[in-house]
């Protein structure tokens, strides 16, 4: 039988795709086939059906992953779409196991393995493979290893830093204040808090519903006093300077969406087809301006009243409060943009989005904030989770080093 610690060596025939599994000693080899696949329909598919599963946040992470593994099998010959994943075996999965350790970090070896095991469960429940070829293939150990957690934690001098430089009379620095308080008082990740509507805020019990977490989780949190005025200030001058254009944009979508209405009442009562009618609805929005954009295209993407996002961009400007706010929801991007712009200007070392989240978990954690409930609030699955962002042993750690002598002269 082969050892996990043997050589991996691809080597592709005319027609076929080989993985050949060669011993140290090398006196013997077992070449096991993987046929390239014809084109399959994505609902037969089992990487298909797999990535069909995972949140869209996931998908693409995943299926860089899968089309990783086929590459290292049929050394780059085939993807996660034309590798028969149902002719994995044991040796494959195993194989594949003792080259990934060799080239990844534990914890991408891990990743990928996982990956791995869905794909061929995928497989396994549409009927492609046996199930006791199934177990086989996917009873591999895990990576074992230990990494040194990944960001930090803000000291609270660098806190003060960041949020007074953005008290810089600005609209960009209200926004910026705002969102720092959101990342660090109630600890969302950027992605939450770009998805934040300004519905999703109520001022008066001074919290958030987050309707687009991790995994399609929705919580409410509460925010300190300190974010509570941040965010009660930018949505006063949001709503002063982009109120009255939202307001217009809505009355004019219902108006479209009232015509739409009547046009259907009408083909019900009458008979009458309502293509002509839509037609005459949207025959306005379907010319095209002089700098060639569609109307209809630029209409379909503003963002409705009804869902106004809460942080919005804002051009850059020379006008002493800065420039025009866009109806539009800023991305994750922009949140990182932003945050390193302000860490720069605050001659802070490069802080990422979650620091803040690392920070605000740790803090909650120092001032004696039970583990359980510091899981809720920041929406993780497991308590393991969150005891992965606690920070407070380097602190610990750095005490206890310095209470050392080390006579140098």
């Amino acid at each position: 039988m082969m050892r996990e610690e043997e050589l991996v060596h691809i080597a592709p025939t005319a027609n076929e795709t080989s993985l050949v599994v060669i011993s140290h000693d090398d006196e013997e080899e077992n070449a096991l086939s993987l046929r390239v696949l014809a084109p399959r329909e994505n609902a037969q598919h089992p990487a298909a059906v797999y990535l069909a599963s995972l949140a869209l946040g996931s998908r693409r992470i995943v299926k860089s992953d899968l089309d990783t593994l086929a590459g290292i099998l049929t050394s780059g010959r085939c993807d996660s779409l034309t590798l028969d994943w149902a002719a994995l075996r044991y040796q494959h999965a195993a194989a594949l196991r003792s080259e990934l350790a060799g080239r990844y970090a534990y914890t991408t070896c891990n990743r990928m393995i996982s990956g791995l095991r869905g794909v061929l469960k995928a497989a396994w429940r549409l009927g492609q493979m046996p199930t006791e070829e199934y177990h086989r293939a996917v009873d591999i150990k895990a990576v074992r290893g230990e990494t040194l957690p990944r960001g930090r934690a803000l000291s609270a001098g660098e806190l003060r830093v960041l949020f007074a430089g953005c008290a810089d009379g600005r609209n960009m620095g209200v926004r910026d204040q705002a969102l720092l308080a959101v990342l660090y008082g109630c600890g969302l990740r950027r992605s939450e808090a770009v998805a934040l509507d300004v519905e999703n805020y109520d001022s008066e019990a001074g919290t958030l519903r987050v309707l687009a977490g991790k995994g399609n989780k929705q919580r409410l949190v509460h925010l300190p006093p300190g974010a509570k005025q941040a965010l009660d200030r930018w949505v006063w001058l949001r709503e002063e300077t982009l109120g009255t254009q939202e307001s217009a944009q809505h009355m004019e979508e219902e108006a479209v969406q009232n015509d739409a209405e009547s046009a259907d009442e009408n083909e019900v009562e009458t008979g009458a087809s309502t293509r002509e009618n839509h037609s005459a609805i949207y025959k306005d929005r379907e010319t095209t301006d002089s700098a060639g954009k569609n109307e209809a295209f630029q209409f379909s993407n503003m963002v409705s009243a009804a869902r106004a996002p809460l942080f919005v961009p804002i051009l850059k400007s020379r006008n002493p409060t800065g420039g025009r706010m866009l109806p539009r929801r800023l991305t994750d991007q922009s949140v990182l943009d932003i945050l390193t712009r302000r860490a720069k200007q605050a001659g802070l070392k490069k802080t990422s989005p979650h620091d803040f989240r690392r920070t605000f978990i740790s803090d909650l954690l120092e001032a004696g904030a039970d583990i359980a409930t510091v899981q809720k609030m920041a929406g993780h699955a497991n308590v393991t989770t969150t005891a992965r962002y606690d920070r407070r042993d380097e602190k610990t750690r750095k005490k206890a080093a310095h209470l050392l002598h080390v006579p140098v002269t």
